[in-house]
């Protein structure tokens, strides 16, 4: 059943089944076509495909951490339970909720990355800036048995893949200190007007899809969150107070 896990049985069964139909096309392309020195147009698509799936992701967990949404405070019934009735998860769950600015800056870092990732020019630091939120977040995942291993496992594997695709330039650049030229491996190669228009038009549509209708979202479940409370001697939802007396005279 749809549980909200990502690690279920079904789950890696059909990670290891798409993998194995990988590894055998692979084997047969590559035999097959083994003449043709490289596939520049399909690296392109691949590159760009990988980019924006990492970015809209990073976009997504980003910023719903920026309203401090995605992990709760604490509340007065997960505070008085005795922490080893806490399953590992919601341990960390907590411990990142109950620290407002840590989750904030959480949320900036990923969003800082998905930020980068939709612009040609800084794709290379929103990889390592994405590479550094993910593996963080992997280390959770995997340090307290969140069931989100697969997904935060792929955003990783795509970021480190893509930066490795780059890698000799970037050894260059980061490890043997010599002059580098910047990559033109996300440029686009457009042969017709209409394309520049057709590529500026999808683009805008991810900024607004993936970008300002969370935005949105997460402001308006913001306020709905923080509503000040109804006045009463109790907060709505600790106790379920169906009277309440002071000093035998009865309070609504």
């Amino acid at each position: 059943p749809v549980n909200g896990s990502g690690d279920t049985s079904y789950a890696w069964n059909e990670l290891w089944m798409f993998m194995s139909i990988a590894a055998i096309a692979c084997a047969i392309w590559s035999v097959l076509d083994r003449k043709r020195p490289g596939y520049g147009r399909l690296l392109y698509w691949l590159r760009l495909s990988l980019r924006y799936y990492v970015a809209t992701a990073a976009l997504s967990y980003g910023i719903i951490k920026l309203f401090a949404l995605q992990m709760a405070f604490p509340t007065t019934s997960q505070l008085a339970t005795p922490l080893g009735d806490l399953l590992p998860m919601r341990f960390s769950w907590l411990f990142i909720g109950y620290s407002l600015p840590y989750q904030i800056f959480s949320g900036v870092m990923e969003t800082t990355a998905g930020l980068l990732l939709f612009h040609r020019r800084t794709v290379t630091a929103g990889l390592f800036a994405a590479t550094g939120a993910f593996t963080n977040v992997v280390m959770i995942n995997l340090s307290y048995d969140v069931p989100v291993k697969l997904f935060a496992s792929h955003l990783l594997f795509a970021c480190l893949f893509l930066l490795a695709l780059d890698s000799k330039r970037l050894v260059n650049l980061l490890v043997l200190n010599r002059a580098t030229p910047p990559t033109a491996a996300y440029e686009p190669h457009f042969t017709q007007p209409w394309h520049r228009w057709a590529g500026v038009a999808v683009w805008l549509f991810f900024v607004y899809q993936f970008l300002v209708v969370p935005l949105e979202g997460g402001w308006s479940r913001y306020q709905a969150t923080n509503a000040p409370q109804k006045p009463g001697p109790f907060r709505p939802g600790v106790y379920d107070v169906r009277s309440y007396v002071v000093n035998r005279t009865a309070v609504p």
